[in-house]
């Protein structure tokens, strides 16, 4: 048995807990998950508004939202609770768990569930390979894992939480990076949720992907892609008429190398332009290098 303090969940997401350090350190769980499925289920129950679950006031909303990480599952929660004593949809749903004031919001809710003091919510698939070519067969170079969620899902035969690994081209390499991406997943099943969470999703994501040895390189090449992205971004903003959508830095980098000059997006190579692009390929070319030097070192132990 779990027991949340919705009050709890309120302030600490939001910065104002007034709990004692027992309190909020000592008594309180870290794992959202169950909490949250304890919410859906009396949500499916209720009337199948499934935006009353969503981090934002979402209208028209068909699922239940998937989550990266804590935190995202703690602010959706707490942006329920805020909603005690108003009208809505929310306001509605609330007053029929039993918590019609503020005052209510100090009450325990009790879940039937096994406490963990960490649920692997979050997993480092970034630009990782799968093993094999994902389900989409038109796409058979679609094979670097972007990124993971877990998703509760209702359908027959049961209501049941979803593990999903979202992949694509790769981000850091490859033209198609930003243009899609697909899924595959694995679901609970008949599990409890602390086996499926602990135990199943990280066999699932060893089986259907390549074992690393070393993943510092790979990391060290997505923090370089993350700083590029928008240092790219700021070299060629206003480059496109008013009234178009911004190209992605690397639509804009290719029409820059691929000679294109015609509007509405017309790329100017610049003196300071040119020079930040070679800055660039120079530090990868130093970081390659430094890469391969490495490499010959162990190789040579």
């Amino acid at each position: 048995m779990i027991t949340y303090l919705p009050s709890y969940i309120i302030g600490s997401r939001f910065g104002h807990c007034v709990y004692p350090d027992k309190v909020c350190y000592g008594n309180q769980p870290y794992d959202y998950l169950p909490l949250y499925e304890h919410l859906a289920r009396k949500v499916l129950v209720w009337k199948f508004p499934y935006e009353l679950l969503e981090d934002t006031s979402a209208i028209n909303c068909y699922e239940f939202p998937g989550f990266r990480t804590q935190e995202e599952i703690r602010t959706t929660l707490a942006r329920l609770f805020l909603n005690v004593g108003m009208g809505g949809k929310h306001g509605d749903f609330l007053r029929s768990l039993g918590i019609r004031r503020w005052a209510d919001l100090a009450k325990p809710i009790r879940v039937e569930d096994r406490a963990c003091k960490h649920w692997m919510i979050e997993h480092d698939v970034r630009e990782r390979k799968l093993r094999e070519p994902g389900p989409n067969e038109y796409h058979p170079k679609a094979v670097y894992g972007h990124s993971t969620y877990f998703q509760f899902v209702w359908g027959k035969p049961r209501w049941h939480w979803r593990f999903v690994l979202r992949y694509g081209y790769s981000l850091t390499y490859d033209s198609h990076s930003c243009r899609s991406s697909w899924d595959i997943y694995v679901d609970q099943g008949g599990q409890v949720l602390s086996t499926f969470v602990h135990k199943t999703v990280p066999a699932w994501l060893d089986s259907v992907l390549e074992p690393e040895f070393d993943n510092g390189w790979r990391r060290q090449k997505n923090r370089e892609y993350d700083l590029l992205s928008p240092a790219v971004d700021a070299v060629f903003c206003g480059d496109w008429s008013a009234g178009n959508s911004a190209p992605d830095p690397e639509e804009l980098v290719g029409l820059l190398l691929a000679g294109e000059r015609e509007r509405p997006r017309k790329v100017c190579l610049t003196r300071r332009r040119l020079t930040a692009i070679r800055r660039w390929l120079r530090d990868d070319a130093e970081a390659e290098a430094r890469r391969q030097a490495k490499l010959k070192a162990k190789e040579a132990k």
